[in-house]
């Protein structure tokens, strides 16, 4: 497809994340600040997501005792999407029988496989706690730990016009999601499209820019990845030419107004 060029470099911004490979000045250096996880920024219907996704049940198929929690902006999206990591395990999908020949003894629990939930069987063994479990960044629950965080959009674009909205966005996050991931060998992979200035995913890449500028003494320190569209200062060049061409990109210049 025409936008594999850009799931190449985020895997590549994934795999220097997950080793903790840091580019500075001095060159490439190993392990000498631990990422707290990846932000990766695209414009909305460049596939970001569906890199995001497949690259988690990878990461399940190789860890299958990981727990995973998955956040979109809205519930019933986060639960579409464990809906499809379900059927990645279901031998009844053909997609699922796919992936049970690449790496079998994975299956999954019918049983406990819901909305907002899923468990998998590993070599016939049930797993003690859930392998997914999917959420809205603005929901309030309890009970919730995992290994992992998956964000993916989890900033909706109707925040751009409400400060209280993006506070109560970044407090929910940080006072609740966070707060969820238990150990040090999981990572956070954070897939957004930014809407504004201080949203809570430009917040967390003006973190990440700080510990880089310190080397790790304040901040926290993210990988991150921006894949921008060109703008009137690149002569609009498209990431997905198919779905949004030049012109496209143009006219979209054209019509924004001063929040866009």
């Amino acid at each position: 497809p025409s936008h594999a060029t850009e799931h190449a470099r985020m895997a590549l911004a994934d795999w220097e994340m997950r080793n903790d490979v840091y580019f500075s000045a001095k060159g490439a250096q190993k392990g000498v600040i631990p990422y707290e996880g990846i932000i990766i920024v695209m414009h909305p219907g460049c596939g970001k997501s569906e890199y995001g996704m497949h690259s988690e049940i990878l990461l399940t198929n190789q860890d299958p005792q990981r727990q995973l929690l998955l956040i979109h902006a809205q519930g019933d999206v986060a639960s579409e999407m464990k809906a499809y990591m379900a059927k990645c395990y279901d031998k009844n999908e053909a997609v699922g029988r796919r992936n049970a020949a690449l790496f079998p003894g994975l299956c999954l629990h019918e049983k406990d496989n819901n909305a907002h939930s899923m468990r998998l069987i590993v070599g016939g063994v049930t797993n003690r706690a859930p392998t997914v479990k999917a959420v809205g960044a603005g929901e309030k629950k309890s009970g919730i730990s995992s290994t992992d965080i998956y964000f993916d959009d989890p900033v909706d674009q109707s925040e751009a016009s409400s400060e209280a909205d993006r506070n109560r966005k970044v407090e929910r996050i940080e006072g609740t999601w966070l707060a969820r991931k238990r150990g040090h060998s999981g990572r956070i992979r954070w897939i957004t499209t930014l809407w504004h200035e201080d949203d809570a995913s430009c917040r967390k890449i003006k973190q990440a820019k700080l510990a880089a500028k310190t080397g790790g003494r304040q901040g926290v320190m993210w990988r991150v990845l921006r894949i921008g569209a060109g703008g009137p200062n690149d002569n609009f060049r498209p990431v997905w030419e198919r779905a949004y061409n030049k012109e496209y990109l143009r006219r979209k210049f054209q019509s924004m107004g001063p929040i866009d």
